[in-house]
């Protein structure tokens, strides 16, 4: 993960090496996605393995929590570097940095324990290493939901950032730097909500926090997008921002302790990492995409809250029917 990250730092130009600029920079962005949604499935899995029965949903939200610390101080820093008073190289420098600091964690971590409950299945294992065709074959329906978790988890939030951020920029027309900006109080928000949602979960339970997160999605998307539509300030679009926060990190805190209910221990981290970062890839990376495709189609404003009202019910339908497998 921190390669790539570093290679876009150092990344020639298109005026040095013309087409094989923009192809090394989409390898590079492809390799860091990957290797990052690996490393955080694996995050998941262990520190719910380590937490104590009873805080897992809280254990899980801390993780999530900083994830958006960290975004939060490079949104900070990309609104630095893209102010008019910086050199014209000055965006590279979050990369660099970002390289730095994953190799650095890297050693860090090389030192750390495996789980105590992997322990015993790892040496009953040793001869048996296909967890990925195992999880294929008899886990389709988990596979599923856990799909669907992934993606109903992430479209708020880039629907948040990326799409609110193209709209800002483009129809709004406020500053880069400024809109960095907005998209980092949406970020101090979340990591505001998710350790409270995280420990509410242990009090009424994960499963049930994260219906009542994706019902309150769906239920709130429209209401909160009209008003920002139909007079844009600055007041309706905080409102936006709280309100799908609020519910989206209803369902994000606990869902890293459900998802690693979905599959046994010695097929964990494969069965989370391969169907949640599917779901990302397929239904929440691609939310600007098709937010903006249902905008030019309807020529709507209002037409992107569907997608997110889709999100919702979709993350209710995979809470509903994953199902628990005993370890």
């Amino acid at each position: 993960m921190s390669f790539p990250t570093m290679l876009i730092g150092f990344l020639p130009t298109y005026h040095s090496i013309g087409i094989f600029a923009p192809i090394l920079l989409i390898l590079s962005i492809f390799v860091q996605g990957m290797c990052a949604g690996g490393a955080y499935s694996g995050a998941a899995v262990f520190i719910n393995e380590h937490a104590k029965k009873g805080r897992k949903g809280f254990a899980s939200s801390l993780l999530s929590t900083s994830g958006f610390f960290g975004a939060i101080l490079v949104t900070g820093i990309g609104a630095l570097v893209t102010l008019s008073a910086m050199p014209v190289w000055g965006w590279r420098i979050p990369f660099v940095l970002g390289g730095v600091m994953g190799i650095a964690l890297y050693i860090l971590c090389r030192n750390v324990d495996e789980s105590p409950a992997f322990r015993p299945e790892e040496k009953k294992e040793k001869g048996r290493r296909a967890p990925f065709l195992n999880v294929l074959k008899n886990q389709k329906k988990n596979i599923l939901c856990a799909m669907g978790i992934g993606g109903s988890a992430f479209i708020p939030f880039y629907t948040l950032s990326v799409f609110m951020n193209m709209f800002l920029t483009t129809k709004v027309k406020m500053p880069p730097s400024e809109v960095m900006l907005i998209n980092m109080s949406t970020m101090v928000l979340w990591v505001l909500f998710l350790p409270v949602m995280g420990h509410v979960s242990d009090k009424i339970g994960g499963k049930r926090l994260m219906s009542l997160g994706a019902g309150g999605t769906a239920l709130v998307s429209y209401p909160l997008f009209y008003p920002l539509v139909e007079n844009f300030t600055l007041s309706n679009l905080f409102l936006l921002q709280i309100g799908l926060s609020f519910t989206s990190a209803a369902f994000v805190a606990p869902s890293s302790a459900f998802l690693s209910t979905l599959f046994k221990v010695k097929e964990r981290y494969t069965g989370v990492a391969f169907s949640y970062f599917l779901g990302v890839a397929l239904l929440g990376g691609t939310t600007p995409l098709i937010q903006a495709s249902l905008l030019e189609y309807t020529g709507s404003l209002l037409s992107p809250a569907f997608y997110v009202v889709f999100g919702g019910i979709l993350g209710f339908l995979s809470v509903t029917y994953g199902r628990k497998i005993s370890s």
